[in-house]
């Protein structure tokens, strides 16, 4: 049966942390400040305690990966009769992004019953003309599904097609463009998938080695990790999720539950779906498939749009079902809400960021206050870095406080330090563009949270689809006038949003010269350099190396704080 004690852990490492810090910083609201002042200390308090909570979340997550026994399917989802040799539909989706290699592994299943469908949504020709090509190479074994109307997204596309076989198949599974099966992806996922209670059988993903771009071939770590120290403790110890692809799953189950939601991300909101019926997921480590990591920062910034705005659509619309289902453990319940609100921590970091900034140091008229990232109000000290720096009478920048801004900060990389730490030329390289990427996409990912949150409207950009841009430029199709029109729509590239990284960056640059806050210093760098990346990706050799830059000066920032903690 599943356990709550890592999230226990977690919880009791963050309340210890809260009993140690709060009450200072609670102090602060007795006093004779302003209400603004206060109101801002509350603000604060509020803030550290939620990036607190998950500096233990990642910690514990991934020692968990290591410590705990290996995550595999709990015996009582695999003792089940034989499943005998039932139909299977496998669904390929694609929208202007066919590959032909990954859809062939299809075909390449050591099971004799299975039929493939490819599930066309395009609207190129040429990609259209690939996509019969294919077809009509393997006549009894793959057919074209194609609607009408491209509403719902993909849960619209895969609903429609499911609609028309749903008689004919017991399973079924859903891949997208670039996924390549393993031969045994059926053979080995229909022996949990045939207990009655199991939704779906989620396989592990692994990055392709066969990265087609630059930025890929960097960037492709994060695909790896995430399985291999996030997703592995689910089954055992949290919410196991349907990842969009590479899953099969009960027919049966799919129809009991109306479809999947037809909202961006149908994968988080079936398995939630799912969850509050009654149905479980399994994560099966054994069979890994392989997919591309978006082989360019346009791309990748596609994708966080969707993640973002679909997830907090998700978390809005559909965990309240899965709150009051009392047959769910609670830490199932956390473990959505952690998991889903980890990708969302840009609006908060922003506001916090703002608060502690700009917001503070013009309300505080009284005190002189010292946070992990500011001293309020400015003070004249010696030198210029002796004020970024200094600790003497610092609410964090003691031992204590040393140790959880350096928690905080690392938890997240300790992943890649303990998977590279044999190789130091990978693993420096991986802790720069992590630290880059994290930095960067902060004003991108709280305008998508923020856009979900006032147009209730979610996006879908196709990852893959390298067209889409183009072929709205050449019809001549204009974005919509209005502000609530541009939050409405997918802005991730839109020129506007670009500009608003590169003022915020100006921004930062100023308030780190005006208040001698180093601490803004690498979140400005990054966002400045992010238009470059967007417009050459990581080709250059001088762009690759100038996205060292944020954790460079990070890394030289904790160094130089720890160095006035041994001699202040």
């Amino acid at each position: 049966m599943k356990s709550g004690a890592m999230y226990a852990v977690i919880l009791g490492l963050w309340a210890l942390c809260l009993l140690y810090f709060d009450p200072p910083l609670a102090a602060l609201l007795i006093g004779p400040e302003p209400l603004l002042a206060k109101l801002g200390v509350g603000g604060l308090i509020l803030g550290l305690n939620l990036f607190w909570f998950y500096a233990w979340y990642h910690l514990v997550i991934v020692g968990y990966s290591y410590l705990a026994p290996r995550s595999t399917p709990p015996p009582f989802l695999l003792n089940v009769p034989s499943c005998g040799v039932p139909k299977v539909a496998l669904l390929y989706t694609t929208c202007n992004d066919f590959q032909e290699e990954a859809a062939r592994t299809h075909l390449q299943q050591d099971y004799p019953d299975f039929h493939l469908f490819l599930l066309d949504d395009g609207t190129v020709p040429a990609y259209c003309q690939r996509v019969d090509a294919f077809a009509r190479q393997h006549p009894d074994r793959v057919s074209v599904i194609r609607r009408v109307s491209r509403t719902g997204f993909k849960a619209g596309n895969v609903n429609h097609a499911l609609r028309l076989i749903s008689d004919q198949y017991a399973y079924f599974s859903i891949s997208d463009a670039d996924t390549i099966l393993p031969p045994n992806y059926l053979r080995a996922l229909l022996p949990p998938i045939a207990n009655p209670r199991i939704a779906f059988a989620q396989a592990t993903q692994r990055a392709n080695p066969r990265q087609p771009t630059p930025f890929a071939r960097i960037m492709a770590f994060h695909t790896d990790l995430h399985y291999r120290h996030y997703a592995s403790t689910k089954n055992r110890f949290g919410f196991v999720m349907f990842y969009g692809h590479g899953a099969l799953m009960r027919m049966d189950v799919w129809k009991i539950l109306g479809g999947f939601p037809e909202i961006a991300t149908e994968d988080l909101a079936y398995a939630i779906k799912a969850r509050a019926a009654g149905y479980e997921g399994v994560l099966v480590e054994d069979v890994v498939c392989l997919e591309e990591f978006p082989p360019t920062y346009r791309q990748y910034r596609k994708r966080n749009e969707k993640w973002i705005r679909g997830t907090t659509e998700c978390l809005v619309e559909g965990f309240p079902t899965m709150w009051k289902a009392r047959h769910i453990p609670w830490f199932e319940k956390l473990d959505v809400v952690a998991s889903g609100l980890s990708l969302l921590l840009a609006l908060p970091f922003v506001l916090l960021l703002l608060l502690v900034s700009l917001l503070l140091p013009l309300w505080f008229t009284c005190f002189r206050f010292q946070g992990p990232m500011l001293r309020m109000p400015m003070m004249i000290e010696k030198t210029w870095l002796a004020i970024a720096t200094q600790v003497q009478g610092n609410l964090f920048l003691n031992w204590p406080g040393y140790g959880l801004v350096l928690t905080a900060v690392c938890a997240p990389m300790l992943p890649i330090v303990i998977d590279f730490a044999r190789r130091p030329a990978t693993l420096l390289r991986s802790l720069a563009t992590f630290s880059f990427q994290c930095c960067a996409l902060q004003i991108a990912s709280a305008t998508h949270a923020l856009s979900y949150l006032m147009t209730q409207t979610s996006v879908f950009p196709v990852t893959g689809d390298v067209t889409e841009d183009r072929a709205r430029r050449e019809r001549g199709v204009e974005p919509r006038r209005g502000l609530a029109n541009w939050l409405a729509e997918s802005h991730a590239n839109r020129r506007a949003l670009v500009l608003g990284e590169l003022v915020c960056a100006a921004i930062f640059w100023g308030l780190g010269i005006a208040t001698q806050n180093i601490w803004l210093f690498p979140l400005a760098i990054a966002l400045g350099l992010s238009p470059m990346v967007l417009r050459w990706n990581l080709d250059p050799t001088p762009l690759r190396l100038a996205i060292w830059a944020p954790f460079v000066l990070t890394l030289s920032i904790v160094g130089m704080v720890a160095r006035n903690l041994i001699a202040p």
